[in-house]
């Protein structure tokens, strides 16, 4: 469980260098529900100082909470390799003609 936690937070913190910076803007929504989901999980807390917290105290819980986490970033994953396959398609189709104008 701690593995998947550690590569959550890898996607988290390294997810912008991954994207095109024109796209980014057509993946906000996504973004910003994976970061709502870290920021505030509603699964297996406690309440902290006015925070909503994860803890290990139920697992059950926690693995629903990591599930969820991994559905989230599974989404954002898909949606930038579906944008930059077609980034780099277009790009190829305009540097082929940029090649061959008569």
């Amino acid at each position: 469980m701690s593995r998947l936690l550690l590569q959550v937070a890898h996607f988290y913190n390294t997810i912008d260098q991954q994207m095109i910076p024109s796209q980014q803007s057509m993946m906000l929504d996504s973004a910003l529900g994976f970061e709502r989901l870290v920021k505030n999980p509603k699964t297996g807390s406690k309440e902290s100082g006015g925070k909503t917290q994860v803890t290990w105290d139920n697992p059950l819980e926690l693995e629903a909470y990591i599930d969820k986490l991994q559905a989230a970033a599974d989404k954002l994953t898909s949606e930038n390799r579906r944008l930059r396959k077609c980034h780099y398609n277009i790009s190829d189709k305009v540097r082929y003609l940029l090649d061959n104008r008569g």
